[in-house]
């Protein structure tokens, strides 16, 4: 157990110690950028040592691309409170070396058989835009994390579907209550800012609706974790669909879901972005890759959740059965 426990860490570090490397050399580059998404929360985070309200946008020139207000809760200002008196790029190598790093731990705590999701195209696309989403990952694992869901709601809701803890849900009030002693208005600030929001609600892009047949397996955690995901809104360009890597079982279905990733990358290259395909309701820019990531990437993690849901009825078919005949 040492040894396997050892080995997970040399693995975590590793793996942290390259992501942050490559996410330096995309921010320097590659994009006009030196901290990614996370700019937003570094910001807000000086603004508010300064007493200003980090929802309001100040200076239109620290944003990397066009400047939209803060999308996150108050709680993810608190979180990156520490990084925002480095130099970006400083926080940025330290931010993705230690969330790529603990998410690592995380995964391969059951086993190594989830390590090809460090080869996803999720992945490394929340390693290249200095993404949450792999800090989320550990409170499907560690459920007393809960707190972190608060960092980003929309993926860390579904990462929360599996055990929600009484611990986990404590301290997640407590963190609660004390941001709120600390900014008083932050709910009604973060709820006027993501009026503005761009973001797209799967289940009702495209082929979404078929998603809806995840519901016959609600009783698996991953079937939850799939529908909550399908029903909240999110950008669609892979990183906020890391969580669904976690559907997977074994090694077999990680490699199939991994694979499917890139199938959908590839998609959108060969035959372009998906922005005309019918939508029951869409945001008013949509991204290119919304739907390929719909077909293949939330398609093979239904048919895999489906799949599980199959295999339990057909094992409570064959008791049953067996039942009866020793009745008879």
């Amino acid at each position: 157990m040492k040894e396997t426990r050892y080995i997970r860490i040399w693995v975590s570090i590793c793996a942290g110690l390259i992501a942050a490397f490559a996410s330096i050399i995309i921010q320097t580059r590659f994009y006009n950028s030196k901290a990614g998404d996370l700019t937003w929360a570094l910001i807000g985070a000086r603004q508010w040592i300064n007493g200003q309200d980090p929802y309001i946008i100040l200076d239109s020139n620290n944003y990397p691309s066009d400047p939209t207000p803060l999308y996150y809760p108050f709680p993810s200002v608190l979180f990156v409170l520490p990084l925002s008196f480095m130099p970006d790029l400083i926080a940025t190598g330290i931010w993705v070396g230690f969330t790529v790093g603990l998410m690592t731990f995380a995964i391969t705590q059951g086993g190594f058989w989830r390590l090809p999701i460090l080869a996803s195209v999720p992945l490394w696309a929340a390693v290249a835009q200095v993404q949450w989403t792999p800090l989320l990952l550990s409170i499907w694992v560690w459920p007393d994390l809960l707190f972190l869901s608060l960092l980003k709601p929309t993926s860390g809701l579904a990462l929360a579907a599996k055990h929600p803890t009484r611990k986990g849900i404590g301290i997640l009030v407590v963190v609660v209550v004390l941001s709120i002693i600390l900014l008083p208005n932050w709910p009604l600030s973060w709820l006027e800012s993501i009026k503005q929001s761009r973001h797209l609600i799967p289940i009702l892009y495209g082929p979404g609706p078929f998603l809806v047949l995840s519901l016959l397996a609600w009783r698996f955690p991953e079937a939850r974790l799939l529908f909550i995901l399908a029903v909240l809104p999110q950008r669609m360009y892979f990183y906020d669909q890391l969580p669904l890597l976690l559907v997977a079982k074994n090694l077999r279905q990680q490699l199939i879901i991994v694979l499917s990733s890139w199938i959908a990358f590839l998609m959108t290259v060969w035959l372009g972005p998906t922005w005309k395909w019918h939508a029951i309701w869409s945001p008013p820019v949509i991204d290119g890759p919304a739907g390929w990531i719909i077909v293949c990437l939330y398609g093979s993690a239904l048919i895999l959740v489906l799949i599980q849901w199959y295999k339990r009825i057909k094992t409570f078919k064959s008791l049953h059965e067996a039942d009866n005949g020793l009745a008879i």
